[in-house]
């Protein structure tokens, strides 16, 4: 009598599946001694869902406890699976610890990563993870998964096929995110310009004292922002879920919810309920967040908090101010502190023992200097900005709807692979049978 499988660990398919395990050699091989010469991969070079790898990570290159990988080896991050993140190596190198080195065996290794990378096989990786704040699935479960295995010929047809088509999706996604990023510095530049240069054009200006400011309207004067900072303190870091916060929680901000002079209130991580909160911590609206930590391209990002909506405290990474309203607005300071005469006084006063990892005192803040208009102005400046940001936004909003869209057929094509119900027996590209025809 045949022994049904648990649903769990079974992705269902027109092919043969086989327990993963019994298609792959795991290789377990360490690195003792990592060099700066040696090829490293860490999780933040690696893309989620697509397989792609990005040499230029930002994250600390670890030099102990990494796994080795020859060409041919697909890898598989199982430190929160729910990322998707795999790659087939091309090149001798080694990885974080936290990815499994799988030598395929049964599988082509392309048709192995396209299946590593399916939909129906990360969720039920996530399902199974273990840990709360650093959730990871276990090789006893991933290993154990019923897994299609179809012929090697059917294998490779299914590369071939998911690898055209991929890479058409794949290059219509870039073109869309490289278009966001067009409107974003268009944004930038616009916003820069009014920071900088008022909202009246044809005035006379003068030379100015600010760093890389060459010069500013005659009429305005120039300042230190720590003349105009009532307080400004760190936030705190307690420990934290790994989801946002919900109903009457209190959540605690990620750095990510400081982009670029816009507050993201949703990017937090809720507390415990018994978590015993100080109301200094708090978030107001008017207040400006600035973080003091980051890397030396993301540290003394800023915004102005415009809505609360719900209890939220910064982190300790992050600087609250509150500012004096009689001369300076805080959206205005927000938005000059975004603009690239800012960052390069930012940049100057950033220091850290690592460079992946910079901090700026509250020091280095209250001296930093900038162009001051009068307050008529200010308000004026800010009004526009915020009416370009709102029509960028809403054609950004438009493109991220048209990539998730792309995102989903994405998706689709390799469950379909995958599971047998695409009908690809001797498919070739439609080129190869034009030159053929």
């Amino acid at each position: 009598m045949a022994v049904e499988k648990d649903p769990l660990y079974d992705i269902k398919s027109q092919f043969r599946t086989i327990p993963l395990q019994f298609g792959v050699d795991r290789k377990t091989d360490k690195v003792q001694d990592a060099t700066e010469e040696d090829f490293i991969v860490t999780l933040d070079m690696v893309e989620s869902w697509t397989g792609n790898l990005i040499e230029n990570g930002e994250e600390d290159q670890a030099s102990t406890g990494l796994v080795r990988f020859q060409p041919g080896d697909v890898l598989f991050n199982k430190l929160r699976p729910y990322l998707a993140k795999a790659f087939r190596a091309t090149k001798e190198g080694s990885g974080s610890p936290e990815f499994l080195v799988l030598r395929p065996e049964k599988f082509h290794p392309k048709y192995l990563l396209y299946l590593l990378l399916s939909r129906e096989f990360v969720d039920r990786v996530d399902a199974s993870t273990y840990g709360a704040k650093m959730p990871r699935a276990s090789w006893d479960f991933i290993g154990g998964m019923y897994v299609p295995c179809p012929d090697m010929q059917t294998q490779e047809e299914i590369a071939r096929y998911l690898d055209y088509h991929t890479s058409r999706i794949n290059s219509l996604i870039e073109r869309k995110e490289r278009l966001v990023s067009v409107i974003e510095e268009k944004h930038r530049s616009e916003a820069t310009s009014l920071v900088t240069g008022g909202t009246e054009e044809g005035r006379d200006h003068e030379a100015s004292d600010v760093p890389t400011l060459i010069q500013v309207p005659e009429d305005w004067s120039e300042t230190r922002i720590g003349w105009h900072i009532r307080h400004m303190r760190n936030g705190w870091s307690p420990s934290a879920k790994s989801r946002p916060a919900e109903g009457d929680e209190y959540g605690v901000l990620k750095l990510s919810a400081v982009s670029k002079g816009e507050f993201e209130p949703r990017e937090n991580k809720a507390l415990a309920s018994d978590t015993n909160v100080k109301s200094d911590f708090l978030i107001s609206e008017g207040d400006v967040l600035i973080t003091r930590a980051n890397t030396p391209e993301l540290v003394g990002d800023a915004c102005y908090v415009n809505e609360v909506p719900r209890r939220l405290i910064a982190p300790d990474l992050m600087y609250l101010i509150d500012v004096n309203q009689s001369a300076l607005l805080p959206e205005y300071l927000a938005e000059w502190l975004v603009t690239s005469h800012s960052r390069s006084q930012i940049k100057a006063d950033a220091h850290g023992s690592s460079q992946s990892m910079v901090k700026i005192s509250q020091e280095a803040v209250s001296s930093w200097r900038m162009p001051l208009p009068p307050l008529s102005e200010q308000k004026e400046i800010v009004n526009q900005i915020y009416t370009h940001r709102e029509q960028t936004n809403e054609l950004k909003a438009e493109l991220r709807i048209s990539v998730g869209l792309l995102e989903e057929k994405r998706q689709t094509l390799i469950s379909n692979a995958i599971s047998g119900d695409a009908n690809i027996k001797n498919w070739e590209p439609p080129e190869q049978k034009e030159a053929m025809a």
